[in-house]
This record gives structure tokens, C-alpha cells and sequence, in this order.
């Protein structure tokens, strides 16, 4: 299947835990020589894996660089981590 094919079927079918997993893997090439930002990553992918998202999004927001590619970027991180954390 098409790589671009491939990741919006993704989106559609995987879960919110999954989607913020893969979203921290295109964070971490979007940002590959910010060191602190992917310390920072780390720590937000164990916080996910145990189903921790109070604490993920807290050190996301203390950790995001100051030009973070976009504001939507993170709206639809913050999104995807509610979804994982509510259910809906």
C-alpha cells in the first residue's frame, strides 16, 4: 500500500493510543536535533503507555520547543490525548 494511503488508514482505524504513539515517532523526526524536546518525548510515550495523560500533556506543555511546527499540531495532539483519556 502507498506510504500517504497507509497513515490516513491508520488515523481512521487505529486507536487513540496508537495515533499518539505514531504522532510522538513524527514528532521525534520533525525534531530530530532538538536533544531536550526528545527527552521530553520520551517521558510523554511512557506517561501514554501507561495510560497517564495528565502527565502526558503536562510535560508536553512544559517541553514543546517555542517554534513548534504548528499551534494545529498540538490541538490535535491535546485532541487525541482527550480522546485516549475520556473514550469518545
Amino acid at each position: 500500500m502507498n506510504p500517504l494511503l497507509d497513515r490516513i488508514w491508520q488515523v481512521w482505524t487505529n486507536s487513540a493510543q496508537e495515533e499518539l504513539v505514531l504522532m510522538i515517532a513524527e514528532f521525534r523526526a520533525d525534531y530530530v536535533f532538538d536533544s531536550t524536546f526528545n527527552h521530553a518525548l520520551d517521558i510523554v510515550e511512557e506517561a501514554i503507555l501507561d495510560e497517564d495523560y495528565d502527565r502526558a500533556i503536562v510535560i508536553f506543555n512544559e517541553m514543546k520547543p517555542s517554534g513548534f511546527i504548528s499551534n494545529r499540531d498540538f490541538d490535535i495532539f491535546v485532541e487525541i490525548l482527550d480522546e485516549a483519556k475520556y473514550g469518545y
